[in-house]
């Protein structure tokens, strides 16, 4: 019969969708992550959940989230060694915002048997800062990462005594997009008079990787789950270009994390949810990244990350306040993955809150739309202490936060 019809909610009129829960009400996004590492509705979503998830034969799900970052810093930007003819010392604050589409579109084959397809941006940002008038400008104008996440997915629940037990395994294709700038100093005539140029790289490329998961209910209302998401390096290649020189043959290889993720989900009453949910990302993999076959003085260029493993926690709970009306609030604490020596004005990052709140509206029986708003504060301004390869020396402190703003469209028929 199928794992929601041993749940014991399941004689309601309606059944409702845990990842309406999940995704509209659980909205967390990153404001301005070092970690450039996004956990917004579909995203990291379990495969093995489409049981719970999907109410009836079809689902599709369509839903955007804006994405305003705040990074305030305060300090100084030179080239090394000519700090004192060529400073930029102030204050500077980015000019850039994002937004995060996804959906999915899933079908239910049988009582055991799920398919879906789920399109997510699992890796994005956009810190931008004035390219005439910013201090930020010598260590960057604009660091822009776009991902494409496009994973098929199979759900099996099995049936007998394993009835409590699903699995799901997907395949992920991601696209990567990355458009880096700033302005460099050439010193002039030898006396370290600085005078500027501009550096562009912009390159995208595929990548694959794979996930599985795994769901488990444990008692009556209680559902644990379990999954996993494979690390994935992409290779872009695309166009360098510096004041008066091109190359079109610029390549980059970055490794993106592994993650993993444990949740508990626990119905109190019919109309009361709670969960838990625990991410652990793999950011060690990245350690530099070389930019190969760049134009301008040099052909290479090293960006130095050294990040370190981190850890999330989400904590949540959804409630039924009206027949028609779903209401859910969420607070998560999210630790970064960068360092004291390495983290620069491109991705600035600190450990973070994020606070959401979300709301859902049965239009009819078959369309929900929702809504969420979410805040991320710093409790502490980061600082900045480092050099590039190209010799620019950042010193001084970032003041970080960010709004969020989320919209969804859920069919079940």
């Amino acid at each position: 019969m199928g794992m929601l019809k041993k749940h014991f909610f399941y004689k309601r009129k309606e059944l409702f969708s845990l990842m309406t829960t999940c995704g509209v009400i659980c909205c967390a996004t990153t404001a301005s992550a070092g970690s450039f590492q996004n956990f917004a509705a579909l995203v990291y979503s379990n495969p093995a959940e489409l049981f719970l998830t999907v109410p009836k034969k079809n689902q599709l799900i369509l839903g955007d989230t804006y994405v305003s970052p705040n990074i305030t810093f305060y300090g100084t930007v030179s080239r090394l060694p000519y700090v004192t003819t060529a400073a930029g010392t102030g204050q500077t604050s980015n000019i850039a915002s994002y937004n995060l589409p996804y959906g999915r579109m899933a079908r239910k084959l049988s009582d055991q048997w799920m398919v879906g397809l789920d399109v997510t941006e699992p890796f994005t940002t956009n810190v931008m800062y004035n390219s005439a008038t910013s201090i930020a400008r010598y260590a960057v104008t604009k660091l822009k990462l776009t991902s494409v996440d496009v994973a098929p997915n199979v759900a099996y629940q099995f049936a007998g005594k394993l009835s409590d037990v699903a699995v799901g395994v997907g395949l992920d294709a991601m696209y990567l997009s990355a458009d880096l700038e700033q302005i460099s100093f050439i010193p002039l005539l030898g006396n370290g008079a600085p005078g500027h140029a501009k550096a562009t790289n912009k390159a995208n490329g595929w990548a694959y990787g794979w996930h599985a998961g795994a769901m488990y209910h444990a008692l009556k209302g209680t559902f644990l789950s379990l999954n996993y998401f494979s690390g994935i390096t992409p290779t872009v290649t695309g166009t360098s270009t510096y004041t008066g020189s091109v190359s079109t043959h610029g390549a980059a290889t970055v490794p993106l994390p592994a993650t993993s993720t444990f949740s508990l989900k626990q119905f109190l009453n019919p109309d009361l949810m709670m969960f838990f949910q625990a991410h652990y990302s793999q950011w060690n993999r990245l350690t530099t990244v070389l930019l190969k076959n760049t134009a301008g003085p040099s052909s290479t260029n090293l960006l130095s990350f050294y990040y370190h493993n981190s850890w999330r926690w989400d904590f949540g709970t959804r409630y039924q306040l009206f027949p028609r009306i779903k209401v859910g609030a969420l607070v998560a604490f999210d630790n970064t993955p960068t360092n004291n020596l390495y983290r620069n004005l491109s991705l600035p990052d600190g450990n973070r809150t994020v606070l959401g709140l979300g709301a859902e509206y049965q239009l009819t029986p078959e369309v929900a739309i929702g809504g969420t708003y979410s805040h991320t504060y710093f409790d502490k301004k980061i600082l900045l202490n480092t050099a590039n390869s190209t010799g620019v020396h950042t010193q001084g402190s970032a003041a970080l936060s960010g709004n969020s703003y989320g919209l969804q469209l859920t069919v079940n028929c």
